[in-house]
């Protein structure tokens, strides 16, 4: 296979024949360097030799005739669909994985399922990085990274987009994004970043699950996972969640319209949770419009089995259950919980579920405990349809312990401002290619969701330090601004209190 020098998911034809040459020099002298296979869905040959651009094969099937080694990048032209599913085999090397990834101009390039469980799959391989790639349809997964044997590590899922998944429901380890350690398999080193999932019938947005079965004392969970600058969204069950992990993040993402299920078969859902994890942390996400069949339904949840797990400077919202909520269970221990300096607004729509969770709901069940939670500097706006306190503590505290409550401001939600009509740009995200402007991406995308009858406004920038947000009022005038990423729980809660609460357009 002909070595062609790495420049970006946008190289030509004209240029990779150019450097060819040269790219085979660099390889000599450097690290394991792989091939580039290129794949034209709508234009291409499986006849061609695939190393370039003018030489695409045409089918994904061609492609799984190849087991891919370290350095391998194979890339699918934008704009194209590609019929699917695909599983391609290979694995690579901590300094050279293997690369999918788009080249070309316009739309990512779709990998349709058709009927096929997973559009996309890796089974038992570590060192991939996914790029620049979207799914369409699958039957039980959009994208699905699983093993049952073994470490897998190096799994980099980045600005990837899975949607539509449609099939029965039968388990919650389903669902649009997922990485499922089954059998004796564990996972060190995934990032999940810049992804989109939406649309499924089935359980989950985006899921990370460590280990197989029911917790074990004794059974190793994966470890260090991220998810970043992420969304989930019209799921049946939870949104974006992370279960039997050691050092995981979910950080400046969001969750909503989550358990959408009609009834209750396999689960009750939440918007972004964490179940028997070890310092797990959610930090700066924003989840909303959740519900739930059952119990549950809330926006974020410290579930049980975790152990130094933290909720903080996020914004839950617009919830039919709690903002967020602390378990035990299964005899087991929740210990070390901290949720500190969340917003919480319309929480608790549900009379069925307000009087019972409240706000924040501490419970346990099984012969459960927890120890050691602190619940501090939270903003709780608590209006509920029925009668109910916004701490509601129906929990058993090992040897006695109280949970700490400090510094909370529980309030009233102020008089509810009238939602403004009107054309032009009154919400402005500039982005500039920053990780910060990433994470205002995700908070662009939502405010659209749940304000588009205010002027939205999303424009690119040049310039270092150039990402950042202006909140205006009808009539120009600057609110509010803030430079480089800011959460959604100050800015969105912000356009709350200037536009009122989050809802559907309405005709003048």
């Amino acid at each position: 296979m002909t070595k062609t020098v790495r420049s970006g998911s946008r190289l030509t034809g004209g240029a990779g024949k150019a450097l060819a040459a040269l790219a085979t020099l660099v390889c000599l002298a450097g690290p394991a360097c792989g091939g580039d296979y290129f794949v034209d869905c709508t234009g291409g040959s499986d006849q061609a030799s695939g190393s370039s651009p003018d030489r695409a094969w045409a089918t994904l099937a061609r492609l799984q005739q190849t087991v891919f080694r370290p350095g391998d990048r194979i890339l699918l032209r934008r704009g194209g669909v590609c019929r699917g599913p695909f599983a391609p085999q290979g694995s690579g090397e901590p300094e050279a994985p293997v690369v999918l990834d788009a080249w070309g101009e316009g739309e990512p390039p779709v990998i349709e399922a058709a009927a096929a469980p997973c559009a996309l799959c890796l089974w038992n391989q570590s060192h991939w990085r996914i790029r620049n790639i979207a799914t369409r349809g699958g039957t039980e997964f959009g994208i699905h990274v699983s093993g049952d044997q073994g470490v897998l590590r190096g799994i980099e899922l980045i600005d990837v987009r899975a949607g539509d998944v449609h099939g029965p429901l039968k388990r919650k380890t389903s669902g649009l994004i997922v990485v499922e350690a089954r059998g004796d398999a564990v996972f060190e080193d995934v990032r999940i970043d810049g992804a989109r999932a939406a649309r499924t019938t089935q359980w989950a947005g985006i899921l990370v699950l460590g280990a197989p079965g029911p917790a074990r004392a004794n059974r190793p969970r994966s470890r260090r996972i991220v998810i970043r600058n992420s969304i989930a969204r019209d799921v049946q069950g939870d949104g974006i969640v992370l279960f039997q992990v050691e050092d995981g993040l979910i950080e400046r993402s969001a969750a909503w319209h989550t358990g959408m299920q009609p009834r209750q078969t396999i689960g009750t859902p939440n918007g972004i949770w964490t179940w028997r994890c070890l310092r797990c942390v959610v930090r700066q996400c924003e989840a909303f419009w959740t519900d739930s069949p059952g119990v549950d339904g809330g926006a974020f949840d410290i579930d049980w089995g975790n152990e130094d797990n933290i909720v903080e400077d996020s914004y839950g919202h617009d919830t039919l259950s709690y903002c967020a909520a602390v378990f035990g269970a299964e005899g087991l221990t929740t210990r070390s919980s901290v949720i500190r300096r969340n917003v919480c607004a319309g929480v608790g729509r549900s009379p069925r579920l307000a009087r019972h969770h409240g706000a924040i709901h501490l419970y346990t069940w099984t012969k459960g405990r927890l120890d050691g939670v602190r619940i501090e500097e939270n903003v709780i706006e608590w209006a509920p349809p029925v009668p109910a306190e916004p701490f509601r503590d129906e929990a058993e505290h090992e040897g006695g312990s109280r949970p700490v409550l400090r510094d909370n401001d529980v309030r009233e939600p102020p008089p509810e401002p009238p939602l403004w009509r009107g054309r032009g740009a009154r919400l402005e995200f500039a982005l500039d290619g920053s990780d910060a402007a990433r994470g205002l991406q995700v908070l662009a995308e939502s405010a659209r969701a749940q304000y588009a009858c205010i002027g939205l406004a999303v424009v690119e920038v040049a310039g270092a330090a150039a990402a950042g947000v202006r909140l205006l009022s009808p009539e120009g005038d600057l609110i509010r601004s803030w430079n480089g990423y800011a959460p959604a729980a100050d800015v969105l809660y912000t356009v709350r209190r200037h536009y009122g609460e989050p809802r559907p357009c309405q005709e003048d």
